[in-house]
């Protein structure tokens, strides 16, 4: 099965792009939550990552607890700055 990049993993790639760093999940959520659940965010999230767009990585916070740090991958960067360029030639 195809897969394609939508609107909102656009809009995450973008995100993950302008931030310059890892975000975690929830952090992602709080961002993009405009009615949005955080379920389909990590259904976006998930389909990103099967794309190869997008890296998702555990780490241990020092209290022990788990949290998901999701950044951009080398093709996940070069699909960022494509869309940029799409967005300018749009935007002229």
């Amino acid at each position: 099965m195809a897969r394609n990049l939508t609107t909102p993993g656009g809009k995450i790639l973008l995100l993950l792009d302008e931030k310059n760093t890892e975000l975690t999940v929830t952090e992602i959520v709080e961002i993009m939550k405009k009615n949005t659940s955080a379920t389909t965010i990590t259904n976006w999230l998930r389909e990103l990552e099967k794309l190869g767009l997008i890296e998702v990585r555990e780490e241990r916070t020092p209290v022990g607890t788990r949290k998901k740090l999701v950044g951009l991958t080398e093709k996940g960067k070069l699909a960022a700055e494509y869309l940029r360029r799409i967005i300018g030639v749009i935007q002229q």
